[in-house]
């Protein structure tokens, strides 16, 4: 398994909403990388990234791999307050039960 490395433009200074989230998302390709062999290291170097962003950017992922695979298949390069802001949206969203999409 390789390692594929993906970064979030350092330009954007604040990262806040779940909306920005699965743009962002959707910009690097993690759909592909969840169904894919290779692994991730995701790049973070914004200063400001809200919990809300977090959740779009990573809830997809850790719904479809589970938190073991998840915690397998992305590294986050980031501040220490963003990797926590990860671990606890992970351990939020597996302890979290699951709403159908038309009820959410």
């Amino acid at each position: 398994m390789s390692d594929i490395t993906l970064e979030i433009d350092p330009a954007k200074r604040i990262l806040t909403g779940e909306a920005a989230g699965r743009s962002v998302r959707s910009e690097l390709g993690l759909d592909a990388v969840d169904r894919g062999d290779e692994t991730a290291v995701v790049r973070i170097d914004t200063p400001v990234v809200t919990f809300s962003f977090i959740k779009g950017l990573v809830e997809s992922s850790i719904r479809t791999l589970g938190l073991d695979g998840f915690k397998a298949k992305y590294r986050f390069e980031a501040a220490p307050s963003v990797r926590d802001s990860i671990q606890m949206n992970a351990s939020i969203l597996t302890n979290a039960p699951r709403v159908p999409e038309n009820q959410g």
